[in-house]
């Protein structure tokens, strides 16, 4: 009899124990099914934030080509820019020197003409 009250007393244990896990072992599952729907969530997101992350590397990339092609042709604008002032200043230079160059060619061609009579 001893045997058949503790048994007795075990299925009502279990019983009550049965009873206070039901609801939380409901509780897991339901638990269990949200956190894959919020892992699914969260892998969807991490994949659109990757594509995006590619999207940035890919804007800061040509940001620097365009940064570096700018640089480029501001160096080649003043470098231009140089050689213009240079060109000028050669032109003003060669300017004076247009007269004096005149004046020796017409000395040159009189000399020219008259080098045949000078000759005899």
């Amino acid at each position: 009899m001893r045997v058949f009250v503790k048994w007795c007393m075990a299925i009502l244990n279990y019983a009550k124990v049965a009873k206070e896990v039901e609801p939380k072992k409901k509780l897991v599952e339901v638990m269990d099914a949200e956190l894959k729907k919020a892992q699914a969530e969260l892998n969807a997101k991490t994949e659109k934030l990757n594509e995006e992350m590619k999207k940035v590397e890919e804007l800061e990339k040509q940001f620097q080509e365009v940064k570096d092609r700018k640089e480029r042709l501001e160096n080649e604008m003043e470098l231009c820019r140089m050689r213009l002032v240079r060109a000028e200043k050669l032109t003003t230079g060669l300017e004076s020197e247009h007269g004096r160059w005149k004046e020796s060619v017409e000395v040159l061609d009189k000399k020219i003409l008259q080098l045949v009579g000078d000759v005899f």
